[in-house]
């Protein structure tokens, strides 16, 4: 906006009064591209990410949710209690740790002969995320892990966050229903970042919603020995710069 101001001196005894004279016109901006909706899964595209809602059922929820309950929790992890499967996770390399106790058998029967079709996981994670809490942005090493990730909510939705590794620019949300499977494979697994914000509400559908404890079961296949990632010889890696690759050659080192 131009103004253009002027002052008159006007008598008043033995003060003088200062008025002040605008004159304002308008410039119209161009309209603000509109983000991308976080509860349309079909407006949120990302190479190699599929979301498969209601992929339990309410009774299979809350008995999938009973026997983590009775699990061991781990509580050294500040920012939420976490359980391992098959394999313990390695916080410090983001890879492999010990070998642990089984599945709980309900998983077992509810789960794997669906997941089977995607891969022979071996190992699972368990998170909980109460409200406020999330996961830094982050790429699954790609060294320990092979294949596709898979993450099944449950209690709770959440709004996930994609950032591409190295274009910025690509940053994407999408809100993972209660209940449902998201399914992590190419691009998606390997060159996207994924992560949670730390916040207590999220906006969906330009409505506030406030979250509520959420559980999460991410299903990772061991990498076998003598058969290692081979995405940096990939053309994927090969386009990006240099200078931007460290972080990523880090996750299949």
């Amino acid at each position: 906006t131009k103004a253009k101001n002027r002052v008159k001196g006007v008598g008043c005894g033995p003060r003088r009064v200062g008025i002040f004279y605008a004159a304002r016109s308008f410039v119209e901006e161009p309209d603000a591209p509109q983000p991308e909706c976080t509860s349309l899964t079909k407006d949120v595209k990302v190479p190699g990410l599929v979301l498969v809602c209601d992929f339990v059922t309410e009774k299979e929820e809350k008995e999938i949710l009973k026997a983590i309950d009775s699990g061991i929790w781990r509580s050294d992890i500040k920012a939420r209690r976490v359980q391992h499967y098959g394999y313990t996770f390695d916080y410090k390399t983001r890879g492999v740790g010990t070998e642990t106790c089984e599945f709980p058998k309900c998983i077992g029967r509810i789960l794997m002969s669906k997941l089977s079709k995607i891969s022979n996981f071996d190992q699972m994670t368990v998170n909980e995320y109460v409200p406020g809490k999330g996961i830094a942005c982050h790429v699954d090493t790609h060294s320990a892990f092979e294949g596709p990730i898979v993450s099944v909510s449950l209690a709770a939705s959440t709004v996930m966050m994609f950032k591409h590794f190295t274009d910025k620019t690509l940053h994407k949300t999408i809100e993972l229903p209660r209940r449902s499977m998201m399914v992590m494979s190419g691009p998606a697994r390997l060159w996207w970042e994924h992560g949670i914000a730390y916040r207590s509400n999220d906006v969906i559908d330009g409505v506030m919603r406030k979250r509520d404890t959420r559980v999460s079961l991410t299903f990772r296949k061991i990498r076998a020995k003598g058969r290692p990632c081979d995405c940096l010889n990939s053309k994927e890696f090969n386009r990006i710069e240099k200078s931007l690759r460290v972080g990523l050659e880090k996750s299949c080192t």
